[in-house]
């Protein structure tokens, strides 16, 4: 799978990181509604391709005709979770309200904390730092392509310098070292794992109406070391609103096509039932291929 967007976009962004920064960093949230769509607009003017990927994929979510301010929602929506970023990782949480029914995985988490935990790039995975806040003693590391987020990753780690600890950089087949070292010391590992980065195993899974090549190796070392696994959703609802929804993820006796295949299903789901909270604006599907 391309990531010429990814670096597409980090050329582009480092004006608007900085800029949603200052924002954040100034003013309370509820104030910034007006400038967030007037900064969103200015990127969804320019960001042709973009727009373009944006469409593609609300076509195959949505049950109505695509227009203009369907796109510009998308946008808008990525716009808002990237400004909160920066109210989550300064430790306000207080200025969101956030819904979770998490006993049932508090209480597998005592029962087993080193765990692997599958996201996607859906939502906004900061909003699940209302766990570390509620849970302190359990332990949590996030696998990151560092260097294709080089002035994102720079900016978070400004703001929280204990964000650089919670990172696993991706580093090839090597990075599976460095996860198995943090599971041995009953940490739980999260990653996004709806795009395939350089060095990584693959198979083609059915998502939506197209197969598409999705990461392996997080559900083989799960398999191989019996260890639990979970598929999570940080959604973002509007008005500094955020639902946390996790989902476990069976292994026993399940190939790892079956557990990929439930996978995707389930944020197929989530896609059509939130769709402007997934945030892959390039060609995911290769349709320019065709």
């Amino acid at each position: 799978m391309s990531t010429q967007w990814i670096q597409r976009q980090e050329r582009s962004n480092r004006f608007f990181l900085r800029l949603i920064r200052f924002m954040g960093l100034s003013l309370p949230r509820r104030a910034l509604t007006p400038l967030l769509h007037l900064i969103t607009l200015f990127f969804y003017l320019r960001s042709v391709e973009e727009r373009k990927s944006s469409r593609r994929y609300l076509q195959r979510v949505l049950d109505k005709p695509v227009r203009w301010w369907h796109t510009y929602q998308h946008f808008y929506t990525f716009a808002a979770t990237l400004l909160d970023r920066i109210y989550f990782l300064t430790g306000r949480l207080q200025a969101f309200h956030i819904q979770t029914n998490n006993a049932e995985m508090v209480a597998a988490l005592r029962k087993q904390p080193a765990q692997i935990w599958l996201g996607a790039h859906f939502g906004n995975l900061d909003a699940m730092r209302v766990l570390a806040a509620e849970y302190p003693e359990f332990h949590f590391r996030i696998v990151m392509k560092v260097e294709q987020n080089a002035t994102l990753v720079g900016l978070l780690n400004e703001l929280n310098p204990t964000f650089r600890e919670m990172v696993i950089p991706f580093r090839g087949l090597g990075t599976i070292f460095e996860i198995a070292e943090a599971l041995d010391q009953q940490m739980t590992v999260a990653l996004l794992n709806d795009r395939v980065v350089e060095e990584a195993g693959s198979k083609n899974i059915l998502f939506i109406d197209k197969e598409a090549p999705i990461p392996d190796s997080a559900v083989q070392l799960a398999l191989k070391y019996q260890l639990p696994l979970v598929q999570f959703f940080p959604i973002y609802l509007g008005a500094q609103r955020y639902k946390l929804i996790f989902i476990p993820l069976s292994t026993h006796e399940r190939t790892v096509e079956q557990i990929l295949t439930e996978y995707m299903r389930n944020l197929e789901t989530l896609c059509r039932r939130y769709p402007y909270n997934w945030f892959n604006f390039f060609d995911y599907w290769h349709d320019d291929a065709i």
